[in-house]
């Protein structure tokens, strides 16, 4: 992997695991939903 590669996997990373937790989030908050 080049270095120009590694800041947009992590960004990639990041956005998933910010986006998941935003769906826990929201199915605790609204089981019904």
């Amino acid at each position: 992997m080049t270095p120009a590669e590694e800041p947009r996997l992590d960004l990639l990373v990041h956005r998933m695991t910010w986006e998941a937790d935003g769906v826990l989030s929201i199915e605790l908050t609204h089981p019904d939903g």
